[in-house]
């Protein structure tokens, strides 16, 4: 199926859960992030239990420190 991530089209594996994409694309194991699905942040506690449907569309942001 295909989902959008940041804008672009992805192709995901049907019944794939926020948590799984998550891996997949390399967010896994990175602190500050956020995920908006279809424009609702999605707590990251739910991320496991979310499962995407076609043409979801994701929002992944990482926040970072600057000066």
């Amino acid at each position: 199926m295909q989902i959008h991530l940041n804008s672009e089209l992805k192709k995901v594996d049907e019944n794939s859960t926020l948590e799984q994409i998550m891996q997949h694309f390399g967010f896994a194991n990175k602190k500050g992030i956020a995920i908006a699905l279809n424009e609702v942040v999605i707590p990251q506690k739910k991320w496991a239990e979310t499962i995407l449907n076609e043409n979801d569309k994701l929002l992944i942001i990482t926040a970072f420190q600057g000066g």
